[in-house]
């Protein structure tokens, strides 16, 4: 049985786990923008206390048989001060990851029904995030469970 629950410091270990796997994605499909980081780790212990003690922002983990199958990390946006935009807040989806041998077994939909109560918890009703183009999984998840197109990020390298 899988359950979700608020991430622990003493969870640093695996989630770097996961972390890891989920970087070595974007690094192999992005080498330009990501690299092997110095001493293998990504995320320091101090990143992941920053979220845990900032109540606007939220680390939530999957568990299965005690061993962390997955996470999500969310954070509270405020729109920009330009007259043009609406004052508004929103939960910024910054990272939602399985284990690969965990996938397709709805542990994904399980973080995103956590993000999902913490933001109503905050009286906010809108999420957002970001897919990387290379990512089909991804993007079909998310469309899957609701999600919209809202922009596309484009480069161009000289």
């Amino acid at each position: 049985m899988i359950s979700t629950r608020e991430a622990q410091t003493s969870d640093y270990r695996q989630l770097m786990e996961i972390y890891h796997e989920l970087d070595e994605l974007h690094r192999l499909r992005h080498p330009e923008l990501f690299q092997l980081p110095s001493g293998g780790v990504s995320r320091d212990k101090a990143y992941m206390e920053s979220y845990l003690h900032d109540k606007n922002k939220h680390i939530v983990v999957a568990e299965m048989n005690n061993a962390i199958v997955g996470f999500a990390e969310a954070f509270v946006m405020h729109a920009h001060p330009f007259p043009i935009f609406r004052k508004r807040l929103w939960v910024q989806l910054d990272n939602l990851a399985v284990k690969k041998e965990h996938q397709q077994h709805g542990v994904g939909t399980l973080l995103l029904k956590s993000i999902m109560k913490w933001a109503k918890s905050k009286g906010i009703r809108r999420i957002e995030l970001q897919v990387y183009a290379f990512n089909n999984n991804a993007e079909a998840f998310y469309k899957k469970n609701g999600f919209q197109e809202l922009h596309k990020s484009m480069y161009f390298n000289l």
